[in-house]
């Protein structure tokens, strides 16, 4: 009973948006692993992300905004959290007030033991880091 209700939860993905994303996001995370050069335009993410230059108010692309919040924190890329959190912001360009206030929802309810977004992983060091760009 608990796996179905569990299920009901969930959000459905077309296989085909998930594999979209999915190569997106690897082609993303492919261009981060390029060495830095000493030609500081031929890999700008690495002097400047969205992180750098956001205010509140701001909109942002949810994917490549969470790519570089993994990327500032030196983790490995967590597809299943960007997709699901991206469908739940139910879009692709969001203002970052909207993109902050959904984190701080998915982190406080990920302390209860039954949460329906458990397969969102955002941590206090993602939600200090996003309050520190925005607040600045």
């Amino acid at each position: 009973m608990e796996v179905l209700i569990d299920l009901d939860f969930k959000i459905k993905h077309d296989a085909q948006d998930v594999a979209k994303i999915i190569d997106d996001i690897e082609v993303e995370i492919n261009r981060l692993k390029l060495p830095n050069s000493t030609d500081k335009q031929s890999h700008p993410i690495f002097e400047k992300s969205l992180l750098d230059d956001v205010k509140m108010g701001d909109t942002v692309n949810v994917k490549s905004f969470l790519m570089d919040l993994y990327h500032r924190l030196e983790r490995d890329v967590d597809t299943d959290t960007i997709i699901n959190f991206e469908s739940l912001v139910n879009q692709s360009n969001a203002k970052i007030d909207e993109v902050f206030k959904t984190m701080l929802h998915v982190f406080k309810e990920n302390r209860y033991p039954v949460s329906d977004y458990e397969h969102i992983a955002i941590d206090e060091a993602m939600i200090r880091l996003v309050y520190g760009a925005v607040a600045a």
